[in-house]
């Protein structure tokens, strides 16, 4: 029984065990995901923030355009070529904060005013993107890249432009196009606002080589980013679509890359927002360190629950193995079993406890009996009372199929047995075996043979290991030399299927509806439990319809005899089922019943009669 106890105990930690650490490792994963996702909406936050500010800076810019364009001052000192007025009248709009740079050109886009003075080389900006499309009546607004020299310095970066046609004063002719632009690297207004909108850092690049502005600065305050890693920058500007990025490393950080478009719709500088991952970094440690506090903690108290388990099912298995071999072996001082559950193992231990009383009564009767006949005919009583007790005295109702068994014994009680008991409520058990020998000794062994097979089968072994640890525990100490053919099978209601193992006993047999024929069970082999210990038994499995019936029987109906000694046979049996199967179990048994005893011409018979029938609705 030790072995029982250490495959119980393994089965239950691995039950326990594997579950656990398949939920452990799916809930970090799962987790560390979410993680990961709650710190890039962060970042995804912080770049539409910075979208937005972006924006509003080009509205304002082409709003401004828009406005200046309209101005009357502007218009009549363009249209009378009055460049002196032109340059003071709009020398205060570089004082604003969203101009850097204002240009006016003539209607065929020469530079007439262009300011700060020298800030462009150029002289003919007709061919420029936004000066072109507003020479022919656009308003164009939006992003590009600029490289200009003046007043000594070389100015190369990221500007929002705006440019809008000049008509004269009767709205009729062109006679010129303003252009502002708003040099992101130059002034730091806008990349402050955003700078202070945000929790992170943002960096504006002209290509993977330039850096347009930075929301940190370097020793001689000049902008200075962060070193991106180039392939993630070359497929922002390659795909113009965002990109995000993860980098776990010493200094790792979260950072998300969207594409500036020209006029275009071609990139032409990247925004990146930046983010240490510091705070990424303590919530994924926080949520491993969580998750596996909570999968400890479940460790503890599943093995304690698994504890409590496999004392409560190994227990009584013990009580119920001792006191059986001491019942066997005469000693009936040890008193009842104390099982207190009232499941299926407590009621053996009733039954069990009950069979054990009833011995030691007979025992007792034993001792004042002096006729060996009067001995012998208790005996059997008490054997055919303890054969009665181990069969079922009801039968389940179930919605599929109807159940109905019997067992008469002959004058010399014998070890026939069957048994039917729900597995859950989807499954039955249905066992039909014969002990040899006749007598006390027979039904004991029938009795320790039936309880053991209830115990395993209960605990969750399928039909072939069931029967391997019946016969593992019926060889042990076996000086009697018994030895027990045992069909045992377990019906599964929904399937309409039953997976069987056979120990060397007759194979039921099967009434099939649609062919009207009777067949036998396919066999799956295997000797007798009792003889050898190591032996391994096939399971095998059948399909019912409804209206098919299934006839366990032992060698007591086929071998029945009548005065002229010829035995009732199978073909007799196979007859009766394909003439009577649409009877219930009950009127099915009492015709089989009924033949037999035609048969026999009331002959006495000298082996139970036993079956079981199953008749599938």
């Amino acid at each position: 029984m030790t072995s029982i106890r250490k495959k119980i105990t393994w089965s239950i930690l691995i039950s326990i065990l594997i579950p656990l650490m398949v939920a452990t490792f799916f809930s970090v994963y799962f987790l560390l995901d979410k993680v990961e996702e709650e710190a890039l909406s962060n970042v995804r936050q912080d770049i539409k923030v910075a979208s937005i500010i972006y924006v509003n800076q080009l509205k304002e810019i082409k709003s401004l355009s828009q406005l200046t364009a309209k101005d009357r001052i502007v218009v009549v000192a363009l249209q009378h070529n009055i460049p002196n007025k032109l340059a003071e009248h709009l020398s205060p709009l570089l004082e604003r904060g969203s101009v850097t740079q204002v240009t006016v050109t003539d209607a065929r886009g020469r530079v007439v005013v262009d300011l700060p003075e020298g800030n462009s080389a150029e002289k003919d900006l007709s061919r420029t993107p936004f000066v072109r499309e507003a020479l022919i009546g656009g308003r164009p607004a939006g992003s590009e890249r600029v490289t200009e020299s003046g007043d000594g310095k070389k100015l190369s970066g990221l500007s929002i432009t705006a440019a809008n046609p000049i008509f004269d004063r009767n709205d009729s002719d062109q006679i010129g196009v303003i252009r502002l632009r708003y040099h992101v690297g130059l002034r730091r207004d806008m990349i402050n606002k955003i700078s202070g909108a945000i929790q992170g850092r943002v960096d504006f690049f002209m290509d993977l080589d330039h850096v347009a502005s930075s929301s940190v600065l370097g020793d001689e305050n000049e902008p200075e980013a962060y070193p991106f890693a180039r392939e993630i920058m070359e497929r922002t500007l390659h795909e113009n679509k965002v990109r995000e990025q993860v980098l776990i490393s010493k200094d790792g950080y979260l950072a998300e890359f969207k594409p500036i478009t020209g006029l275009d719709y071609q990139p032409v500088g990247i925004m990146a927002i930046h983010k240490p991952a510091r705070e990424y970094y303590r919530l994924r440690i926080q949520s491993v360190a969580s998750i596996l506090v909570i999968a400890a903690f479940a460790l503890v108290l599943g093995l304690l629950i698994g504890y409590w388990l496999q004392r409560g099912i190994t227990d009584p298995i013990i009580q119920l193995t001792e006191q059986t071999a001491a019942v066997a072996q005469g000693d009936f001082n040890r008193g009842p079993i104390e099982i207190p559950s009232r499941d299926e193992i407590g009621r053996l231990a009733s039954s069990f406890n009950k069979m054990t009383q009833n011995l030691i009564l007979y025992i007792e009767d034993l001792k004042v009996t002096t006729a060996e006949r009067e001995r012998m005919a208790k005996e059997l009583e008490i054997a055919h009372e303890i054969q009665q007790q181990f069969l079922p005295s009801s039968f389940p109702k179930l919605d599929r199929a109807r159940i109905f068994g019997e067992s008469a014994p002959a004058r010399e009680v014998g070890g026939d047995f069957f048994d039917v008991f729900m597995i859950d409520e989807n499954r039955v058990g249905l066992v039909m075996a014969d002990v040899s020998g006749k007598g006390v000794p027979a039904a004991m062994y029938m009795a320790q043979c039936r309880s053991m097979l209830r115990i395993i089968a209960l605990s969750g072994y399928g039909p072939g290991e069931t029967l391997e640890r019946v016969n593992r525990f019926l060889s042990q100490d076996n000086d009697e030399c018994f030895f027990i053919t045992t069909f045992y099978g377990e019906l599964d209601l929904v399937a309409g299927e039953l997976t069987y193992a056979n120990g060397g006993h007759d194979y039921p047999l099967i009434y099939r509806h649609e062919t009207a024929e009777v067949e036998s069970l396919p066999g799956t082999g295997g000797t007798a439990l009792g003889i050898l210990e190591d032996f391994a038994y096939k399971t095998a499995s059948a399909r019912f319809q409804a209206e098919d019936v299934l006839f366990f029987y032992t060698d007591g109906i086929i071998d029945a005899l009548n005065p002229s000694e010829e035995s009732f046979g199978l073909e007799r049996i196979r007859s009766a089922l394909s003439e009577a199967h649409e009877l219930d179990p009950i009127r099915l048994g009492q015709e089989i019943r009924g033949r037999i005893r035609a048969f026999s011409l009331d002959k006495e018979q000298f082996d139970d009669i036993t079956y079981l029938i199953v008749h599938f609705d």
